[in-house]
């Protein structure tokens, strides 16, 4: 069997809150894990790397995992947007989301907050995920 390690993961969020905030939570739970700011993105660190969508770009992962994916995160649309504007933001943050996905080699991982999940995971074609017993 093949294993892959720590070193081939990348958690990618929205902002660089969030991604400060997962880097500490893996830690804080016993997983090497370092947040990588803009693209001061090392490959070669044996620890998961956790960096923002926008630094991700550009670059694969043999293993990524989506976090973020919650309606007011991703998609952030400004409350004052009108209907085109809201439109193209929608269709930006729509692409940030495929950068993220496709950053992916072999496995991907989408997360999304079963109470507030983003409207973009309806558009993931369910037949595409292997979902856990009792997963959403």
């Amino acid at each position: 069997m093949f294993q892959l390690g720590a070193g081939t993961v990348a958690v990618l969020a929205p902002t660089n809150a969030m991604a400060e905030k997962a880097a500490q939570e893996l830690v804080a739970r016993g997983m090497r894990a370092v947040y990588m700011h803009g693209r001061k993105v090392d490959l070669r660190t044996g620890e998961v790397k956790v960096m923002t969508i926008h630094s991700a770009k550009g670059l694969e992962f043999p293993i990524v995992v989506v976090v973020g994916l919650e309606e007011g995160i991703l998609p952030m649309v400004p409350g004052d947007a009108t209907g085109d504007e809201r439109r193209e933001y929608l269709q930006a943050q729509a692409r940030l989301l495929f950068v993220a996905m496709t950053r992916a080699m072999r496995g991907l991982l989408v997360l999304y907050s079963a109470a507030r999940p983003s409207p973009f995971v309806k558009l993931l074609e369910p037949r595409w995920w292997a979902q856990e017993k009792g997963a959403r």
